[in-house]
């Protein structure tokens, strides 16, 4: 079941607004690269990702015990979030 979306709990820090940046960018990612490349511990990176799973944000590929996330393309808030990031970090650039 997906839950309803609170913005203020996607962007509720600046560790779940690098996860996101980085499932844009990535297009699919595991979470040992996650925590590499945001410097938070597996824990905080599986609860990001819980919370995404949760609001259909994110889906979630298994490859025995390898986990692969990805952003869902098919939930219609994705493309809101891919844009809103593309254009806050082309604004920050401006600046």
């Amino acid at each position: 079941m997906v839950s309803k979306i609170k913005l203020e709990e996607v962007f509720s820090s600046r560790g779940a607004t690098n996860v996101i940046r980085l499932l844009i960018k990535r297009e699919e990612i595991n979470v040992t690269a996650l925590c590499r490349l945001t410097g938070l511990s597996h824990k905080q990176v599986e609860k990001y990702l819980k919370r995404l799973v949760n609001y259909g944000l994110v889906k979630e590929k298994r490859f025995g015990k390898i986990r692969i996330f990805a952003l869902n393309n098919d939930n219609k808030y994705v493309s809101l979030l891919r844009e809103f990031v593309k254009n806050w970090e082309s604004q920050a650039f401006r600046q």
